[in-house]
C-alpha cells in the first residue's frame, strides 16, 4: 500500500537547535544534515552528486523531477539573494493537454482545447 501522507525531501539545514548555520560553508552544511537520520517513510535527503552534474541532471530526467541546482560547495547561504555560487538547471519537458471541459465560449462547447503545459503539471 502506499503512503498516503505528503513526504517531505530536505536538501539543506540552516539552523540547528539555537546555532545559525547560514555562515557556514554549504559542504559542512551538508555533512550536517546527513549526520541527523532524517530518512524515514515520509522524509528523504537526496544524495548531493559532486562533480557530475551532467549524469545528475540525467537521474532527474528520468526520474521525472524538476532538475537539479548546482551549488559551489564553499558557499554560505545568503537568504533572500539570487548568488552565482547556486544555478539551478531545470529540465523543461513539454506535452500537449486535450480538454473539453472549458471551453472558450458557449458557441464552442463542442470544439477540443489543446494546451501546452510543462510535464510536472500533468496530473492524472
Amino acid at each position: 500500500m502506499q503512503n498516503p501522507y505528503p513526504r517531505t525531501c530536505v536538501f539543506d539545514v540552516l539552523i540547528l537547535g539555537a546555532d545559525s548555520l547560514l555562515r557556514r560553508p554549504y559542504a559542512e552544511r551538508r555533512q550536517t544534515l546527513r549526520s541527523l537520520e532524517l530518512a524515514g517513510p515520509n522524509c528523504s535527503v537526496p544524495d548531493a552528486v559532486v562533480g557530475r552534474s551532467a549524469q545528475a541532471l540525467a537521474h532527474t530526467r528520468a526520474a521525472n523531477v524538476e532538475g537539479i541546482v548546482c551549488k559551489d560547495l564553499a558557499s554560505v547561504y545568503k537568504p533572500g539573494v539570487r548568488s552565482r555560487s547556486w544555478v539551478k538547471i531545470k529540465n523543461t519537458l513539454y506535452s500537449l493537454v486535450q480538454s473539453d471541459r472549458y471551453p472558450r465560449h458557449r458557441s464552442q462547447e463542442s470544439l477540443p482545447m489543446t494546451h501546452p503545459v510543462t510535464d510536472n503539471q500533468v496530473t492524472t
